[in-house]
C-alpha cells in the first residue's frame, strides 16, 4: 500500500501548522485537525508561566525555575569546558 502521508502546511486561524497527514482529506478529517489544533492552542495559553530566575524572562513553567532556553544555554556551557 503507497503512503500517502505527507508533511504539509495548514492554515488554522491565520496560524500555519505543520501537519504529516493525507494531503486530500475529507473536510470531517480536515475539521478535526484544526479542532485538534485549537484544543492544544487553548491548553498551551492557559499554562501558567513565571520568571525565569536566570533571564528574568515571562518564560519558565514553574516558580523560581528557569526557562527552557537558559537550561539549554546551561548545558552547552558544560559542554564546551
Amino acid at each position: 500500500m503507497p503512503k500517502r502521508h505527507k508533511g504539509f502546511y495548514m492554515d488554522v486561524d491565520g496560524e500555519p501548522v505543520h501537519m504529516l497527514a493525507d494531503p486530500n482529506m475529507t473536510p470531517e478529517t480536515q475539521a478535526a485537525l484544526e479542532a485538534l489544533v485549537r484544543a492544544a492552542r487553548k491548553m498551551v495559553e492557559a499554562m501558567p508561566v513565571y520568571q525565569c530566575a536566570e533571564c528574568g524572562q515571562l518564560r519558565a513553567s514553574a516558580e523560581d525555575g528557569v526557562c527552557t532556553q537558559c537550561k539549554i544555554d546551561d548545558l552547552w556551557k558544560g559542554l564546551e569546558g
